[in-house]
């Protein structure tokens, strides 16, 4: 490699941090996976579950508690000749910010579709009944791509760089290329993607979920919690309604905190506050209960709290499709002039 004599101590520094992160997350990732991965060779046998349940916080948690429900449990299975119990359900705890998820998670287990434990050989007394996914790896990337713009980072700041090899020139054959419609083609590619991965989520399958629980049964419910829940960003603190309501179905009680079908979040803490004071504690109303499912439920079907916010993403795409057709037309005009 050549070096050249300008040297930019701070891009290093940069460069140090970039790396630093990135190795120790890589390290912290790669030891947990191990550990994931060490379960895979763990024994199979058949479980009996003698306690599953949601727990749950009877007040509402911290508007910064992203996961305050948890699923326990206590099972029992038997490895050679001898029979052992177990409260650990996982390596790590199994919690979530949705009622809903846990509760169908628990089901799963009741109606036998989790029926196996893995028993650590080495310790008969270790067992989980479920074991993290092995495509977590694809996780690795993050760190890995700021370990190696830390490196780019340092190299370039020590003044390192390739030695310039002259290439000839190729002659160029066939269509030419508008110096316009390239940069306009992909320009609008990235603006139709970047829509429609902001559309989808925020506006298209809230209504799907809508439409297809059109034939969800209306059930009395009571209001335990609600609370506005705050999520941090790199734009400012964003916020989301979540309410923990209470509902019967065949003489067995469900919760959820399901608003309604538009997930995420967004800014406007007062509108997100007036919407949970309607929803005091106690409060005795009506949510709407999937007959099939009666784990999932919904505090209101309207769509209201989407309000406005899905045009700017449907913007975006439209301008992205304007572009890309007129970079595509750009290119065919260009390919009709070569060839005239």
């Amino acid at each position: 490699m050549g070096e050249s004599s300008k040297r930019l101590p701070g891009l290093v520094l940069l460069g140090l941090l970039f790396a630093g992160m990135g190795g120790l997350f890589c390290y912290l990732m790669v030891v947990d996976y191990v550990q994931t991965l060490r379960t895979y060779g763990w024994q199979s046998v058949p479980v009996v579950f003698e306690k599953l349940e949601v727990k749950y916080p009877a007040r509402a948690p911290g508007a910064t508690s992203h996961d305050p429900f948890e699923l326990t449990g206590r099972f029992r299975y038997e490895w050679e000749d001898r029979e052992y119990r177990s409260d650990t359900l996982a390596r790590k705890p199994i919690a979530s910010g949705s009622m809903q998820e846990l509760a169908l998670r628990r089901r799963a287990m009741i109606r036998n579709e989790v029926d196996r434990a893995f028993v650590n050989q080495a310790d008969p007394s270790e067992a989980i009944v479920e074991r993290e996914s092995l495509w977590s790896i694809l996780f690795l990337a993050l760190p890995l791509l700021f370990l190696f713009i830390g490196l780019a980072c340092i190299v370039g700041g020590l003044g390192w760089s390739l030695p310039k090899v002259t290439r000839p020139k190729k002659r160029k054959y066939g269509i030419s290329k508008s110096k316009l419609s390239v940069p306009q083609l992909w320009g609008g590619c990235l603006f139709l993607l970047l829509g429609c991965g902001m559309l989808l989520p925020m506006a298209i399958f809230p209504w799907v979920s809508r439409e297809r629980a059109k034939g969800w049964v209306k059930t009395p419910c009571e209001i335990v919690w609600g609370r506005v829940k705050t999520h941090d960003s790199d734009d400012g603190d964003t916020y989301s309604v979540d309410i923990l309501f209470r509902y019967e179905v065949e003489g067995k009680t469900h919760l959820s905190n399901e608003y309604s079908f538009v997930k995420g979040s967004s800014s406007g803490y007062k509108s997100k506050r007036a919407i949970v004071k309607q929803y005091p504690s106690g409060l005795q109303t009506s949510c709407f209960v999937d007959p099939r499912l009666p784990e999932r439920a919904v505090l209101v079907m309207h769509l209201a709290s989407l309000g406005y916010w899905w045009l700017l993403p449907a913007g975006f795409a439209l301008l992205g499709a304007g572009m890309s057709v007129t970079g595509i037309f750009h290119r065919v005009n260009d390919s009709v002039d070569s060839h005239s």
